[in-house]
């Protein structure tokens, strides 16, 4: 599967047995070093009674370091409580999202991670495209989860058509025919034969065919692409996503591109 260099656990007192128990699951998978540090306004003496209530013994990990953790890493945090309207606001994800560049799988409290089966992935055709669906099937091998990719298209036909043409189909079944064509080629460029993925083509608004797919297809983990930026005052992410985001109950991997 694809290997993070490293995992990046943030505890609190009540979310913590969640965070380590993937992050525990998730490591023996990527042979990744696992970190545990503590949310923001939790004590790190909270991070060693947590290791000792939810960890074995054996279990490896590391402080966070003070110049964060190196290589391609999965920062693991529960994510806003009902009272948190912006999910954006939200402390412990808004530190990792100014300060550390780095993908984000952000859990809820009332989810259960570990019995995702189906993760959704809106695409397009691009490399950092890729890059998530790499993610995502690397995920799907730690859960044992169906990946779908989702691509949206716009409303409108975007050939010209003659009015016999016009008359004859529907108004977006050639921009999702052409779409699913794209969007094949595009895999089997990017990863051969090897495609154990399913295909959905949508048109409409981005936003809302995402919420839609997520709610007729029972999703249980959403991932979505982050920007490369941080530190910002503005989220990473494109407008869309933010809705999404917003709009989201449920578990969600937020993946930064160039990493």
């Amino acid at each position: 599967m694809q290997s993070f260099d490293s995992l990046l656990a943030l505890v609190s007192p009540a979310t913590g047995a969640v965070v380590l128990r993937e992050g525990g699951r998730l490591r023996a998978v990527t042979k990744g070093q696992l970190y545990v540090g503590p949310t923001p306004g939790t004590s790190p003496a909270v991070v060693q009674e947590l290791m000792a209530a939810h960890c074995a013994a054996e279990e490896e990990w590391e402080a966070v370091p003070d110049e964060g953790p190196e290589g391609d890493c999965l920062a693991m945090l529960n994510g806003p409580t009902e009272d948190e309207t912006d999910v954006w606001a939200h402390p412990p994800l808004r530190t990792v999202l100014d300060t550390m560049p780095c993908s984000v799988f952000v859990m809820h409290s009332d989810t259960r991670p570990d019995t995702v089966r189906r993760i959704l992935l809106p695409v397009d055709v691009s490399d950092s495209a890729a890059q998530g669906v790499r993610y995502a099937r690397g995920l799907a091998s730690v859960y044992d989860a169906q990946v779908i990719l989702l691509h949206v298209v716009d409303d409108n036909p975007y050939v010209a058509l003659t009015r016999r043409d016009r008359l004859s189909m529907s108004r977006t079944a050639l921009p999702e025919h052409r779409a699913r064509r794209r969007l094949q080629k595009w895999m089997a460029g990017q990863f051969g034969d090897d495609q154990d993925v399913e295909l959905l083509i949508r048109s409409g608004v981005p936003a809302r065919q995402i919420r839609d797919v997520c709610a007729q297809q029972d999703i249980d983990l959403l991932m979505l692409p982050l920007t490369g930026k941080h530190a910002s005052d503005e989220p990473p992410v494109n407008a869309w996503v933010a809705q999404v985001m917003r709009d989201r109950s449920g578990p969600v991997v937020l993946v930064r591109s160039g990493r």
